[in-house]
């Protein structure tokens, strides 16, 4: 099981451990009017509700990730992908320092391409927001990608 995973799954379970009385209190304590009200549904899904925001990036890294395996098997194409995005992108005026580091590591530093696709760091977070591999993976494949990750 990868190291990602298990942190996932640790917080998770963490999370389930809370007790009835402990999590009653916690929504007590944000919303009085409905402490005595809330449903174990509901809780559940309070607890354990991902932000928009940790979404999106979980759908991010899955999607690069897929990138990275194509990057494994066609380096060249997959680069050649990413420079000709960024190239339409300017050419049209859509520019930002993201895609000059894109362009820097496809161009002058290839083999940091995986780290930046699969690392959860702050700064991999951040490039994969301006990605320049927009429509490398299938249309398909991405909305099943979009439509599991929760």
């Amino acid at each position: 099981m990868k190291a990602e995973n298990v942190i996932v799954e640790e917080s998770y379970a963490f999370a389930l451990q809370i007790t009835w009385r402990f999590a009653r209190f916690i929504v007590a304590l944000l919303d009085p009017d409905h402490a005595g009200k809330i449903s174990i549904r509901a809780l559940v899904f309070f607890v354990l509700k991902k932000s928009d925001h940790q979404i999106h990036e979980t759908r991010s890294l899955r999607l690069h990730r897929m990138v990275a395996e194509r990057y494994r098997e066609t380096p060249s194409d997959v680069i050649e992908f990413g420079l000709e995005n960024l190239r339409r992108w300017q050419e049209t005026g859509v520019d930002c320092d993201d895609f000059r580091i894109w362009e820097e590591i496809l161009r002058n530093r290839p083999q940091s391409l995986l780290e930046t696709l699969c690392d959860s760091g702050a700064a991999a977070v951040r490039l994969r927001q301006s990605s320049p591999f927009a429509g490398l993976i299938p249309e398909d494949i991405r909305q099943q990608v979009l439509a599991s990750t929760l």
